[in-house]
């Protein structure tokens, strides 16, 4: 089992809380174990991404 990084971990918290602030819903969260990535659904259509070095995007 992965953890995630400190970084990872740093960024997503941010991005969960300013999704949230917009009254949006953080839907599913997962870990990608073979890239090391986190995975996070916000409401029912919009993906994001985070990479180890706390790099982030929309798929």
């Amino acid at each position: 089992m992965n953890l995630p990084s400190a970084t990872q971990v740093i960024v997503f918290y941010i991005l969960c809380e300013q999704v949230t602030s917009m009254s949006k819903p953080v839907s599913y969260v997962t870990m990608d174990e073979r890239t090391n990535l986190l995975y996070m659904l916000v409401g029912e259509e919009t993906e994001i991404i985070v990479d180890r070095e706390g790099g982030w995007q929309f798929l």
